[in-house]
């Protein structure tokens, strides 16, 4: 009552009261919302709002530019991808995509753009044959680091020189040169 006298007769008084007032409705809505259970409803709903209102203004998936020597198809590409035309763009995880692309037989780099408000940009650098390795009677494509290309066809690559023998893939870089050289 001291507090309500205070108020009519100073206006800092009056705006004080009215604060505090505020201030513990705002208190004791908050903590009745979370003991309710409320508060991850209202974060999913405001969540979802801002979701639909990026996706109204143009920031969803219409295109999907896949860059590349052409071994590894774009088909494949989009095969190996979770998402598709449409789609909300800032739901395409960057790394995620990344490191599902690189797992792909051909690829040795992998570079993942969003390009704003509605591509995304994937570059690849492709592994390139190097030679034919030949161990337990299998032959395999490798590239220059001695990594065996799955997929990588021998017939296309025929013109490969040809290494022999357990440790003649990781050694085929120093032993062309060595042949070059000669």
């Amino acid at each position: 009552s001291a507090q309500v006298r205070l108020a009519s007769y100073s206006r800092l008084g009056f705006i004080r009261l009215c604060a505090s007032i505020i201030f513990t409705l705002i208190i004791i809505t908050f903590f009745s919302l979370w003991i309710g259970g409320f508060l991850p409803d209202i974060k999913k709903y405001s969540q979802e709002l801002k979701r639909d209102s990026l996706m109204s203004l143009g920031f969803s998936i219409s295109k999907i530019n896949v860059i590349s020597d052409g071994r590894i198809s774009e088909d494949d590409i989009r095969k190996t991808l979770d998402f598709k035309n449409g789609d909300y763009l800032f739901d395409v995880e960057i790394n995620e995509t990344q490191k599902k692309i690189e797992a792909l037989p051909w690829v040795k780099r992998v570079l993942v753009r969003r390009l704003w408000p509605n591509q995304v940009v994937i570059q690849i650098v492709e592994r390139q044959p190097f030679a034919l390795w030949q161990y337990e009677g299998k032959v395999k494509v490798i590239d220059v680091l001695g990594e065996v290309i799955e997929g990588a066809s021998l017939n296309e690559n025929s013109n490969l020189n040809l290494f022999v023998g357990k440790d003649a893939a990781i050694n085929a870089a120093s032993i062309n040169k060595i042949i070059l050289d000669f």
